[in-house]
């Protein structure tokens, strides 16, 4: 056998025998899903409208409230000359018309003015007007007016009365409170019994101007009334604080 072939032989036996490395496995790949591609939605500018109303161009102007005084609040005077009144009275005491209460407006038929302030006028005969009266602070003041414009200052006095009452809520409540009381103990009908008088006073100590008799009081200012009520006979007289009644004999010299 020449050379050559038996070479061949060798190399197929050697190759045959040989182990065969097997094939490194393929590696998997993992699935990425696509990203979703966000649609922009366009923005459109708001466009703001020109010549847009002012706030004060929505303000309205209120009706003025008509005048109407306290104690008699369905009388329907001539407002003119009731404001006329009360700008004279604001002239005069340099206050603003703003603090001065309406109280109590009624008609009257004048044939002459008398007034205690000495500024008078004497109207025509049977003239027609009012009697109206103002609050300021402490006192009362009293118009007389007739035609349409012409007026006098007529009088001051204190703020008393069913003046204050009607102004001030305390001193109502405790004079209506004098009257249940007068008409309970004394059982009068109601209508019968009403405030004569009401005033403020300022008490020297805490009898409220009634002492009785072996009582020891403390000497304090205490702010209060001097209220009486009357049956139409008698007269009664009640002390106060702001809250009390204390009965006490009746006075005239304190009015």
């Amino acid at each position: 056998m020449p050379k050559p072939l038996g070479w061949l032989l060798l190399l197929l036996v050697v190759v045959a025998c040989t182990p065969q490395t097997p094939d490194a496995p393929v590696p998997t790949q993992t699935l990425i899903p696509p990203t979703v591609t966000p649609t922009v939605t366009p923005i459109v500018p708001t466009i703001t409208p020109q010549d847009l109303p002012a706030p004060e161009d929505f303000s309205l102007t209120p009706s003025p409230t008509p005048l109407r005084p306290i104690i008699n609040p369905d009388m329907t005077p001539d407002e003119a000359v009731v404001l006329l009144t009360r700008q004279d009275l604001a002239d005069n005491t340099g206050v603003a018309v703003e603090q001065i209460q309406l109280v109590k407006v009624e008609s009257r038929l004048f044939y002459t003015v008398y007034c205690s302030t000495g500024r008078q006028d004497v109207p025509r005969p049977l003239s027609r007007g009012y009697e109206i009266v103002w609050a300021l602070d402490n006192q009362t003041h009293t118009y007389l007016t007739w035609d349409e414009s012409s007026f006098v200052w007529c009088d001051i006095d204190r703020l008393r009365g069913e003046y204050l009452a009607a102004i001030d809520p305390i001193a109502a409540e405790l004079s209506a409170l004098a009257i249940r009381r007068v008409r309970q103990q004394d059982d009068i009908e109601a209508d019968a019994v009403v405030l004569e008088d009401v005033l403020p006073v300022q008490w020297q100590d805490t009898s409220l101007g009634c002492p009785q008799e072996g009582q020891t009081y403390s000497s304090v200012q205490i702010d209060g009334y001097r209220i009486v009520v009357s049956d139409g006979e008698t007269s009664y007289l009640f002390h106060t604080d702001s809250v009390q009644l204390v009965p006490c004999e009746f006075d005239r010299a304190t009015n």
